[in-house]
């Protein structure tokens, strides 16, 4: 998740309230709740966008603030309330789509997961806020295995590859798809490759896959 921590201070640049008191004592506390959750005071973060929300219950990115905040602390369906009043305020902004896939995907429900990824992919363009498209066609594939198209899932993270072989997150993830279907030597080589780009993340897979000792694998 960590590509869309900053989503919120981004948001803020181009944030526009209203003139009103109300609408400038939102501002205040929305622009306190997000530095607040960039500081990893999750907590204080809800305290302070649930304020914004009380001063202007129909900001979008406030409802989305109070969502990520409640997310990070793991309250999943106090996340998934907020995140779809932010989507019921405005239904084109794909970060919104993303967290509402993160928090069915913590939920292991693939189903939903997959079709707001793909909405959120689907949305990136005309949205205000771009998200890294790599990351979310990656959750679309690991969405895919998890429900059992594990072929379906390969050919999305090949798809991914195809684009930026340097992908370390995806060459992990089809390594597992590839073990998955019992390829242990393509898996080991994804693995390997991983090494390269996310080698603390890759390590736990090459000491499984591999021996415990990476491939003698040529980086291009």
């Amino acid at each position: 998740m960590k590509p869309f921590i900053s989503t919120l201070l981004l948001l803020l640049s181009i944030y526009t309230f209203g003139q009103s008191t109300n609408d400038q004592k939102a501002k205040e506390f929305f622009s306190q709740g997000a530095i607040a959750l960039e500081h990893k005071e999750y907590t204080r973060a809800i305290q302070l966008f649930e304020k914004s929300v009380r001063f202007s219950s129909e900001s979008a990115d406030s409802h989305y603030g109070l969502g990520l905040a409640h997310f990070k602390l793991g309250n999943l369906e106090a996340s998934l309330t907020a995140m779809r009043k932010a989507l019921a305020l405005n239904f084109t902004e794909s970060s919104y789509y993303y967290y509402i896939g993160a928090v069915h995907q913590a939920k292991k429900d693939w189903k939903r997961a997959l079709i707001a990824y793909r909405n959120a992919i689907a949305y990136n363009e005309v949205s205000n806020v771009k998200i890294d498209s790599d990351h979310v066609q990656c959750q679309i594939g690991v969405s895919l295995m998890e429900m059992g198209a594990t072929e379906r899932a390969i050919e999305t993270f090949n798809e991914i590859l195809t684009k930026d072989k340097t992908h370390g997150p995806t060459l992990i993830q089809r390594g597992i798809a590839h073990s998955r279907i019992g390829n242990k030597i393509q898996a080991c080589t994804d693995f390997s490759r991983a090494m390269f780009y996310t080698p603390r993340e890759a390590q736990p897979f090459v000491d499984q896959f591999c021996n415990g000792s990476q491939q003698v694998i040529v980086k291009n």
